[in-house]
């Protein structure tokens, strides 16, 4: 990276929203070709990457870079509801953790801003709001 290049110039917004997963849903394993942060807001949800198993519930933080290989199920018979978000961008290390916490509620607030700010004010702000998730 040169002097003149920020951290995050080759940072891309693909998608964000919220979701909603039935109770018991299984997703087969799949890759993305970009990276994917998904914040748990309610229920449990389960995911293996590379063997290991990781449980987020609510406040919780997945990250898939893209790439990787990942297996996810609702556990407990209760629907989970996240906030997905999609980008691109090479910034991270490779030994990135995959489960994390939201401890402030800030990733949630960002990916809700995202979502009410991509119709109306396009991907450039969601691109600003998505740098500040990742810094």
């Amino acid at each position: 990276m040169s002097a003149n290049e920020s951290k995050t110039d080759k940072l891309a917004f693909v998608h964000g929203h919220p979701s909603y997963i039935a109770a018991d849903f299984h997703y087969e394993p799949h890759a993305h070709p970009y990276n994917e942060l998904v914040l748990v807001q309610q229920g449990r949800f389960r995911t293996r990457v590379a063997g290991q198993d990781f449980v987020a519930q609510r406040g919780d933080v997945l990250l898939y870079l893209a790439g990787t290989v990942h297996e996810e199920w609702v556990e407990c018979n209760a629907p989970v509801l996240v906030w997905a978000c999609a980008f691109r961008w090479n910034g991270f290390q490779q030994d990135e953790p995959i489960l994390r916490r939201d401890s402030h509620g800030h990733i949630q607030e960002l990916l809700a801003q995202i979502h009410l700010l991509k119709k109306t004010s396009g991907a450039y702000i969601c691109l600003r709001i998505l740098t500040k998730i990742v810094e």
